[in-house]
């Protein structure tokens, strides 16, 4: 019994198609750095630690020409892209890191231990690896995505403050085409 209710949870935790965490353990974990990062302002001197052990950055990535995809080839296509778009996702980051996908073609990633420089250069090689092109069949497909990064160097003070700065940065990488935008 144990086992199925472990499998029940991780089902309901974890996208089917990709594998990835979804969006109830993408939000639990960034609330934790959250409260630890505003634990050790408050305690201190309100200096993040010398090792970076509490700065983080959030990272939303939304495809592009996603639609295109599906109306193109068909969702199975489509389909098949997002489940490289999350390996290519996860080759990416470190294990400390956690990448999730929220909906459709919408993921997160959360950059553990990592100074704002640091995850903006990690946005730009994450950006660079999702624009070569995926063989899916007999197709090649080339799709992208469009990044918003905010860091906690920005000290917002909630989960949804941070994913609604990721998402706005997002909107302007592309609404300008810069591929990465980083919430100032």
């Amino acid at each position: 019994a144990g086992s199925l209710s472990d499998l029940a949870e991780r089902g309901s935790s974890y996208d089917a198609l990709t594998s990835l965490p979804g969006r109830p353990l993408f939000r639990d974990r960034l609330a934790h750095l959250i409260a630890l990062h505003q634990n050790e302002a408050a305690s201190g001197d309100g200096v993040p630690a010398r090792d970076g052990a509490t700065m983080f950055a959030v990272l939303l990535l939304d495809l592009n020409r996603f639609k295109a995809v599906n109306d193109t080839y068909g969702h199975h296509v489509g389909d098949q892209l997002l489940q490289q778009v999350a390996r290519r996702l996860e080759s990416c980051v470190r294990a400390v890191d956690l990448v999730a996908r929220m909906s459709g073609d919408e993921f997160n990633v959360l950059l553990e231990s990592i100074d704002p420089a640091e995850a903006t250069q990690r946005a730009q090689q994450i950006a660079a690896a999702l624009a070569a092109p995926y063989v899916i069949g007999e197709h090649t497909v080339s799709s992208g995505a469009s990044i918003g990064l905010v860091s906690s160097a920005s000290r917002l003070a909630t989960v949804d403050d941070y994913l609604r700065e990721a998402d706005n940065a997002m909107y302007r990488a592309k609404s300008q085409s810069l591929g990465v935008c980083v919430f100032q």
